[in-house]
């Protein structure tokens, strides 16, 4: 395993389990619990090669949808929603489960068919997912799947204009049934309503904008190096999921965000470096020899941007660059479903930097012999002409 890139994830881990303790010292032993189990399934990950991943990536993305469509039947949430499934001892979330599904069928079609093939497809596959979360009602998840899947379609190889003519598409098709949605599902048309009113100055302290009154006082509050988390804090909805980063900027300071910012940093270098070191050399007549690594670059950034992505549309909201959108802080918030996906990614990332370390230098040893074999031929041919000179 990547060291720098597992003490990272143990930051995040550690940092989040001061935050829950912070803002729910009765979910600590759960978020402890659920944190031991997202990092125990990280190292097994990290372990398997990345073409297992990409050979089960449809039957992946077949289970996500069977789990989408079981929660819009059988789902429970708060306000009516339908976003979970109780099973048990288990509550989980298939959202959260169909973004590495997403990833996984993208690794998988890309390294059977290549970026230059038809993209039916991946374009049904995007639809159908997306429009199943949408309805759950989750619109942001809905989004930001629909987004994370065209990110890995670009770092898959897929041309802009296509990615452009996709876009254009479902912006078409959204824009006729936004207003459907919005009488469908009123909070949207609310929280977005509240945002524009806290971006004017216009919103109401106790009310719409509450939340991010209390997030930014708690920030402030915790100074540079916290206040530790045993001392009592605003009060902050959700401040041990969705508001988790104020819960640790009131108990650990400025310190602690910073090293929050900067394992995210870490997490970007070392996945995009992943994704391009295994996809380093890769002939593009060769696809069908290279395509298993081609697949593991595909995951390596479809990873990188599921995780750094969450991370960046969490902290826009935290400090209202952007409307709340109910989007967990990987490895961070408390919540199973989200930690085990954002595990999985974790250790796709390691799981590529392995194959990138195991088979770059086997290709320059094989770049190196050719390189030999081609200035032994060129020295032979130059002496013959000179015999023939003599």
């Amino acid at each position: 395993m990547n060291l720098p890139l597992l003490l990272a994830q143990l930051s995040l881990m550690a940092l989040g389990l001061v935050g829950v303790a912070a803002a729910q010292p009765g979910s600590v032993i759960k978020h402890a619990t659920d944190l031991l189990m997202a990092l125990a399934i990280t190292l097994v990950v990290a372990r398997t090669k990345p073409n297992g991943w990409i050979r089960i990536g449809p039957f992946m993305w077949g289970l996500a949808v069977f789990l989408l469509l079981a929660a819009l039947i059988i789902g429970h949430g708060p306000n009516g929603v339908r976003r979970w499934i109780d099973l048990g001892p288990l509550d989980i979330q298939p959202s959260e489960f169909a973004k590495i599904a997403m990833i996984a069928y993208l690794a998988s079609f890309f390294t059977r068919r290549g970026a230059k093939h038809a993209l039916i497809g991946p374009i049904v596959v995007i639809i159908v997912t997306t429009v199943l979360i949408a309805v759950a009602p989750s619109l942001s998840a809905g989004m930001f799947v629909f987004a994370l899947a065209l990110a890995v379609m670009f770092a898959s190889g897929v041309g802009m204009l296509r990615i452009f003519s996709i876009i254009a598409m479902s912006a078409a098709v959204s824009f006729t049934a936004v207003r459907f949605y919005t009488k469908a599902f009123p909070y949207v048309s609310e929280r977005l309503t509240g945002y524009m009113n806290v971006r004017n100055g216009t919103a109401d302290v106790l009310g719409e904008s509450f939340q991010l009154h209390q997030s930014l006082r708690s920030l402030e509050l915790g100074g540079l190096w916290g206040r530790g988390p045993d001392a009592p804090m605003p009060t902050v909805p959700f401040a041990h999921t969705d508001m988790i980063i104020a819960s640790i900027g009131h108990a650990t300071g400025l310190v602690g965000v910073s090293v929050v910012m900067i394992a995210f940093w870490v997490i970007m270098a070392l996945g995009l470096k992943a994704a391009t070191l295994v996809a380093e050399g890769i002939p593009d007549d060769e696809r069908e020899r290279y395509g298993q690594r081609h697949g593991a670059a595909t995951l390596a950034a479809g990873a990188t941007i599921l995780i750094v992505g969450q991370a960046v549309v969490n902290l826009a909201v935290a400090i209202g660059l952007i409307p709340n959108t109910g989007m967990a802080l990987p490895m961070l918030s408390d919540g199973g479903s989200g930690m085990m996906a954002a595990a999985v990614a974790f250790g796709w990332i390691h799981s590529a930097l392995r194959e990138a370390n195991r088979d770059l230098p086997a290709l320059r040893r094989d770049d190196l012999s050719a390189l030999a074999a081609f200035a032994t031929s060129e020295t032979v041919a130059g002496t013959a002409a000179q015999g023939r000179a003599a």
